[in-house]
């Protein structure tokens, strides 16, 4: 017997099968018998399934790029957040938050994140990515000091109900810091003083 792994069978942690035979003997008389997995040391000696496990190894990677700058009071910054499955098993019920700042460290009251594309914006399949977006209109507080912090933060259930979270990367690939994840998106804001 045969039997082709399944999405499924990855999120529930493996397979367990069983095999009923059933015949009869030469007189007619019907029996039948089922499968055990010859492992008599686990506690179970009778009718136990053969079991298959599958290590289930949830994974995610958020990114957090500006889409598009600005440099003056009342630009409208866009940044793209987005959110990719990278571990072997399905995840759900994922929001996405995001925390801006300026560079002085004072918050900023960032719009809401909305979802843009994918399949499901609560489901995350496996290999797949979702992307969201969220606005935020440049104040003089901004431009005082020197630009924006922006931070995203998806939190996601696995098929096991553990919560996992992970704070989003600015997905430059050099890093000049010696900080390869979880950099924060920085907008920098050059300021012009005139008399």
């Amino acid at each position: 017997m045969g039997h082709t792994v399944t999405q499924a069978d990855i999120d529930a942690g493996g397979i367990a099968n069983n095999l009923t035979f059933t015949a009869q003997s030469p007189a007619n008389t019907p029996f039948s018998d089922v499968s055990d997995d010859g492992i008599d040391d686990d506690g179970n000696v009778v009718d136990d399934p053969a079991e298959l496990p599958i290590a289930v190894e949830p994974g995610r990677e958020v990114t957090d790029v500006l889409a598009e700058t600005g440099s003056a009071v009342g630009d409208v910054v866009v940044y793209q957040i987005s959110v990719e499955n990278i571990g072997n098993v399905t995840l759900t019920n994922l929001t996405v938050t995001d925390t801006m700042t300026d560079l002085a460290g004072n918050s900023s009251v960032s719009e809401e994140v909305i979802f843009v594309a994918g399949n499901d914006p609560f489901t995350l399949d496996v290999g797949k990515t979702i992307l969201f977006e969220m606005t935020y209109t440049l104040t003089q507080e901004d431009l005082d000091a020197g630009g924006l912090v922006n931070v995203a933060r998806a939190d996601v259930v696995t098929t096991a109900g553990r919560i996992l979270s992970d704070k989003s990367d600015n997905g430059v690939d050099v890093d000049v810091d010696g900080n390869t994840v979880d950099d924060h998106t920085v907008l920098i804001v050059n300021r012009v003083s005139s008399i």
